[in-house]
């Protein structure tokens, strides 16, 4: 190993064994920081750093959602089960968080074996049990919550995208002024094909949210789509 690559070892390890709470253990190096041929190693050594990361802090921060996040991360889904369990019993402020935070790995609990039914059943009680304390928790923040279990729905459904949608439409009803609710509404704006109605939805929309991150959202939408079709 080179004095640079083992400087930025014990750099990760030093921040690892303090206890530095983040979701990812480092950066990924550029081609000038870290030579190209060696980025699988870069790639192992990093996964073997956010495991241990993620199972030192289900042994000591398991109310946290940077741990459900962890966990998640290293497909430890049991695990992930277990902190998200915990912070709807114990820490219902922090379920929009903790939901936002494994929302990207929704995609792993698909599967038709034994294990993968399992851990479904027990996520989708979980999220039972947590839309019970959304009246508790602030509005925007019972949104956040809620637009995550949206998607938790979905996954489990037989008509995922039909459903997701017409679920999603109930949402922004509900919780209509709202962030998360109009995050929501350029969601259902793209959630049909491309074509210029697309566009002209996009395009009125934004015209009618100036300056918000919806707004934003909806720009980033027209830009990909116009590079998808122009690919």
């Amino acid at each position: 190993m080179t004095h640079n690559n083992a400087v930025t070892t014990g750099i990760v390890l030093l921040l690892l064994t303090t206890g530095q709470q983040s979701r990812t253990v480092q950066a990924q190096p550029s081609g000038a920081e870290f030579p190209p041929q060696d980025r699988l190693i870069w790639v192992r050594e990093q996964a073997g750093l956010t495991a241990a990361l993620a199972a030192r802090r289900l042994t000591e921060a398991l109310d946290d959602p940077d741990t459900a996040h962890l966990l998640a991360q290293v497909r430890n889904f049991d695990g992930m089960l277990r902190a998200l369990r915990v912070i709807v019993d114990t820490q219902p402020r922090r379920i929009p968080d903790a939901f936002e935070a494994v929302g990207d790995f929704l995609w792993g609990f698909r599967g038709d074996d034994d294990r993968a039914r399992q851990h479904a059943t027990t996520l989708q009680q979980i999220v039972a049990d947590a839309r019970k304390r959304l009246p508790d928790l602030p509005r925007e923040a019972a949104a956040r919550a809620e637009r995550v279990f949206v998607n938790v729905d979905a996954e489990f459904s037989s008509d995922r995208r039909r459903e997701w949608k017409t679920a999603l439409t109930r949402f922004i009803e509900q919780y209509r002024g709202t962030e998360a609710a109009l995050l929501a509404e350029v969601d259902v704006i793209s959630a049909g094909g491309v074509s210029q109605e697309l566009f002209d939805a996009l395009d009125g929309f934004i015209q009618a949210h100036p300056g918000t991150t919806a707004a934003a959202k909806a720009l980033y939408q027209k830009g990909f789509q116009w590079h998808t079709i122009n690919t």
